[in-house]
């Protein structure tokens, strides 16, 4: 995965998964247990609704659309001497990961392995947001007679015990330099996986952090390796026996045959992500921000389980990717482009859904691609849609790589309700694609930092509120929590949020669910309250705001505010505190604090002991904080002033 922590730190995959566009984050890999917690915010037709699409590029670079090339760097001294040398067979490589890498890596493109063809349905320019790739755009290439393209034993020093992004950045540039991959184009369609020895913990590896491996590239915000040699994109593969069923050891395989199964996973998983999102952020994810083998880690059942897959090197235990053609995750496919298969075709919409108060028109561009075979003409119809309302096609016919408009008018006698409506193409096979279409009432508006509360609704319910944010705020936080049962939060910018159709999605087993974005822009942005289950007494908040920084031990003297104001702080926490704490003394007025990891405090998700109303000293402790960013609420119960603030970490 490119950079999605999960488990322990599911608050800050909402964070990153929220953010533009060019801020994603550095892929992870998350844990067996990690992917499990994520899992429950999904169910399969949540999943299989949400495909990957298209993000524009970075530096003009989508997707590898050349042969891939990948080094394999074993890096550090602790790898121990090659026996004989210039083997791969380490003295200080217990399970004999670095021969397992290189089998591998040599064997993929091999034995007519289908594998890879899963992959090849992607491509790169194509406008963002695309989901079906035309014929003419350049397509993620096959890696013909094997992926691995060099080895280096890079032992002549210790790598660090804890390398951070930028030492694993480094050594990237340091590899390409040393593969004599010196200019953008020699690196185009390259990637580098740095392989670490047993014992250590590249980026906090197996130290809690919840993740397994990751992919990046040189130039991103969260590396940022100098590189004279253009945008380099690599793998951080810890030693991942290290961390045995937590990153898949015997997850296809029993006994000795297993040991192994998780280092050809993970390492299967991040180069089918470099392949198709090279630099992170600007390839093929959806909408939670999971990339193509995001969507199907650590599977055990369906097409697309884990199992084993041969090579000419041997049999590997894999992992199954997504598929958009198909909607679902698949361990094979055809590869595109080659000549002499059936003529196939695919089918998808953009949006994939559509909400409308009554009198409103909305419309849906149907994509068709050909998949297999030659581009053929095909025939649509459409079916179904809500009473009082027309619904239209563009074209009574089209050809594959080419598109439709579907359109939906209302009228003001037009019903509220959930509608599906049905595309079906005929060709020399017949594929049909469903829109589903909602009716409802206008959106309520959100005053900034003030809650709605006592917010009910049942199963399958949803409820639509709005607010405007003005340009040059550093943070907007949308935050729901209270009450009981199971509500889901959608936010959307510009649009009303669907299933299928948001900016952000926070969803888990009870009401409480938080969306953040840093540096929001200024819009109309929407909010989408969805009964999973029946609820009651919620409450919702929206809040965009600046925020101060407080550091351990230092105060911050004379706040002052009114009744019902809201003054907001951040203070990092490193891994290891055993207690975080904020003392608020003062003599003038009564106020409360409210803290919470990465997202913003409220009166209704608050990690802080019980407050304690009238009193001169407000306290707060968090016992055994989780590492990060915390954030702090001082809000004003009445007119207050002179207050100090001092934050303490333990």
């Amino acid at each position: 995965m490119a950079r999605t922590l999960a488990a322990a730190a599911v608050a800050l995959t909402v964070m990153n998964r929220a953010g533009t566009t060019g801020a994603q984050p550095r892929r992870y890999y998350p844990t067996v247990d990690a992917v499990g917690v994520r899992r429950l915010d999904r169910s399969p037709a949540e999943s299989a609704a949400l495909q990957i699409t298209y993000h524009g590029g970075v530096h003009g670079i989508g997707v590898t659309t050349g042969h891939p090339q990948v080094y394999v760097v074993f890096w550090g001294s602790q790898w121990g001497a090659a026996i004989p040398a210039g083997s791969t067979n380490f003295t200080n490589d217990p399970a004999g990961v670095a021969p397992r890498v290189v089998a591998l890596l040599a064997g993929i493109g091999t034995n007519n392995e289908l594998w890879s063809g899963v992959m090849t349905e992607y491509c790169e320019g194509v406008p963002a947001g695309t989901v079906l790739c035309p014929s003419s755009a350049p397509h993620v290439a096959y890696p013909t007679g094997g992926a691995l393209a060099g080895v280096w034993t890079d032992t002549a020093t210790p790598a660090p015990t804890n390398a951070t992004a930028l030492d694993l950045g480094n050594e990237a540039v340091r590899a390409a330099a040393h593969f004599g991959n010196t200019t953008p184009s020699s690196n185009r369609n390259a990637q580098y996986v740095i392989v670490s020895p047993t014992g250590l913990h590249p980026d906090g590896f197996n130290t809690n952090a919840g993740f397994c491996a990751w992919h990046d590239y040189t130039g991103s915000a969260f590396v940022g390796a100098p590189s004279p040699y253009g945008d380099i994109a690599f793998t951080n593969l810890p030693y991942i026996p290290d961390a045995g069923r937590g990153c898949g050891e015997n997850f296809v395989n029993a006994g000795t045959a297993g040991l192994l199964d998780g280092v050809t996973i993970v390492e299967g998983h991040e180069y089918a992500e470099t392949i198709t999102d090279q630099n992170p952020g600007g390839g093929w994810w959806d909408a939670d921000g999971w990339e193509n083998a995001d969507k199907c880690a650590w599977l055990s059942t369906g097409t697309g389980r884990m199992q084993n897959v041969s090579f000419a090197t041997g049999s590997f235990a894999m992992q199954g990717t997504w598929a958009n053609d198909t909607r679902r995750c698949e361990i094979s496919h055809p590869i595109w482009g080659v000549p002499g298969l059936p003529d196939d075709f695919a089918l998808d919409l953009s949006p994939p859904s559509g909400f409308a108060t009554p009198g409103d028109t909305v419309s849906t561009v149907l994509e068709s691609a050909t998949v297999t075979g030659n581009a053929q003409t095909v025939d649509l119809t459409v079916s179904g849609g809500p009473p009082d309302a027309t619904v239209t096609l563009s074209s009574a016919s089209i050809t594959t790589d080419e598109t439709a408009t579907l359109t939906v008018a209302t009228s003001s006698t037009t019903p509220f309700g959930q509608y599906a409506i049905t595309i079906t193409a005929a060709g020399s096979t017949t594929h049909a694609i469903t829109y589903i279409f909602t009716v409802g009432p206008p959106p309520a508006p959100l005053q900034n930092g003030v809650a709605v509360s006592g917010i009910s609704g049942g199963a399958g319910s949803d409820q639509f509120w709005q607010i405007d944010v003005p340009a040059g705020w550093p943070i907007i936080d949308f935050t729901i929590g209270g009450g009981s049962g199971d509500a889901d939060l959608y936010v959307s910018r510009g649009t009303l949020p669907t299933d299928d159709q948001f900016d952000c999605r926070s969803v888990g087993p009870t009401t409480r669910d938080t969306c953040v974005w840093y540096g929001p822009a200024a819009d109309r942005w929407y909010v989408r309250l969805h009964g999973a289950a029946a609820f009651s007494g919620v409450s919702l908040q929206a809040t965009y705001t600046g925020v101060g920084r407080l550091f351990s031990r230092n105060r911050v003297y004379n706040l002052e505010g009114a009744a019902g104001s809201h003054t907001y702080f951040f203070i990092q926490v490193p891994v290891g505190a055993r207690k975080l704490s904020f003392r608020a003394t003062g003599r003038i007025g009564d106020v409360s604090l409210y803290a919470r990891w990465f997202a913003l405090p409220t009166p209704f998700a608050d990690a802080c002991e019980p407050d304690r109303v009238n009193r001169k000293l407000e306290r707060c402790t968090i016992r055994n904080p989780n590492p990060g960013t915390w954030y702090l609420a001082l809000d004003g119960r009445t007119d207050y002033s002179e207050r100090t603030l001092k934050p303490i970490v333990r």
